[in-house]
C-alpha cells in the first residue's frame, strides 16, 4: 500500500542528519537503524524493473566474513535479475574539497568510492558464490536460468556542498554518467520521497543459511507462495500476526506452500469436487481436521 507524504518523517530525517556524530555508536549504525525502521525513504532504483523482489531489503549482507554491505536488495523481471549492493557512509562527510577554483573530489568521498570498487572486485571473482547466498530468495526462477547483472550504490553526504557551483553539478553528473555506479546524496533520499510513490520494505537478514524478519510489513504478498521455512523463519510474534491476517502458518509450516491468495493452501481436487468452487469465490480455506480442533 502506497502512502500519504509524510512531513514530520521528513523533519524528523533531515534533525538526524543534521545532528552531531554520537559518541558510543557509528553514525552510519543510526541512520541505517532509521531507514530500516522508516523504510519507504530507502531508494530502490533500477535498470530492471520498479518492483524490488518480495517487497524486500536485506540488511547487513555479507559478501565474506570480512566484507559486508549496509544492505542488499532484488530486482527481478521476465529476463532478468538484478542485484544492488548498498554502502552507507556519514551525511556529514564531504564529496568535494573546498577548492573554489575547480571541482576536486574529496578523499572522504573516494573512499568510499573504492570500497564500492572493492565489492564489485570480489563480486567480479566469486560470483557464482554471491548468487549462491542470495538464491533462496531468488524464486521463483525461469529455466534456462535468468541472467543475473550487479549494481552498487553509495548514499553520501548533502547536497548543498555538491551543489555548490554549476561545475560542481557538472562534475557529478559526468562521474555518475561515467561509472557503473550509483552515488546519492542524503538529500536526494528525501526528494526522491517527495516526488516518488512511497512504500514500505520488509528488512531481512540472513540467518544460518535462512533469512529472518527484522521488520515484517503488514499482509505480505507472493513470500509465502514461493518460500517455505527452509528459507524464512518466524518469530512466534511474526507467526500470530501472519496468523491474525489470515495466512495459514501451520499449513506453511508443515511444507505447504500459500498459494491462494498468498495466505492459503490451493484446494485437492477430491476438495474441489467436493463442493469447494463456492468457497473459492470468498477464498479458499482447507477445513480444519478433527484433530487440529481438539489441538485448538
Amino acid at each position: 500500500m502506497y502512502l500519504e507524504y509524510d512531513q514530520p518523517l521528513v523533519d524528523e530525517f533531515r534533525t538526524l542528519l543534521d545532528s552531531k556524530p554520537p559518541n558510543g555508536k557509528q553514525f552510519e549504525q543510526l541512520i541505517q537503524d532509521f531507514l530500516e525502521e522508516h523504510s519507504e525513504l530507502i531508494p530502490t532504483q533500477s535498470l530492471v524493473s520498479p518492483r524490488v523482489h518480495m517487497n524486500m531489503i536485506i540488511s547487513k549482507f555479507a559478501l565474506d566474513k570480512s566484507t559486508i554491505t549496509d544492505y542488499v536488495y532484488i530486482v527481478r523481471n521476465s529476463g532478468e535479475w538484478e542485484i544492488t549492493f548498498v554502502e552507507l557512509e556519514r551525511p556529514n562527510k564531504a564529496i568535494f574539497t573546498e577548492n573554489q577554483k575547480r571541482p576536486t573530489l574529496h578523499s572522504e568521498f573516494n573512499n568510499a568510492r573504492d570500497q564500492l570498487g572493492e565489492w564489485k572486485a570480489f563480486v567480479d571473482t566469486h560470483r557464482d558464490q554471491v548468487i549462491e547466498s542470495l538464491a533462496p530468495l531468488m524464486r521463483p526462477d525461469m529455466y534456462p536460468k535468468n541472467p543475473v547483472s550487479f549494481r552498487y550504490q553509495l548514499i553520501i553526504g548533502r547536497s548543498a556542498g555538491k551543489n555548490h557551483s554549476a561545475e560542481r553539478k557538472a562534475y557529478f553528473a559526468q562521474i555518475q554518467k561515467n561509472s557503473d555506479m550509483q552515488f546519492i546524496t542524503y538529500d536526494n533520499l528525501i526528494a526522491r520521497y517527495e516526488a516518488n510513490a512511497r512504500l514500505r520494505r520488509h528488512v531481512v537478514r540472513e540467518s544460518k543459511r535462512r533469512f529472518s524478519f527484522k521488520v515484517l510489513q503488514p499482509n505480505p504478498e507472493h513470500i509465502f507462495s514461493v518460500l517455505l521455512s527452509d528459507v524464512i523463519e518466524l518469530t512466534k510474534t511474526q507467526e500470530q500476526q501472519l496468523i491474525a491476517e489470515g495466512y495459514d502458518i501451520p499449513a506453511w509450516k508443515a511444507g505447504s506452500y500459500l498459494v491462494l491468495n498468498n495466505k492459503h493452501v490451493a484446494p485437492t481436487a477430491d476438495e474441489i469436487r467436493e463442493g469447494s468452487l463456492q468457497a473459492l469465490a470468498g477464498g479458499y480455506r482447507r477445513p480444519r481436521s478433527a484433530r487440529q480442533s481438539q489441538e485448538d
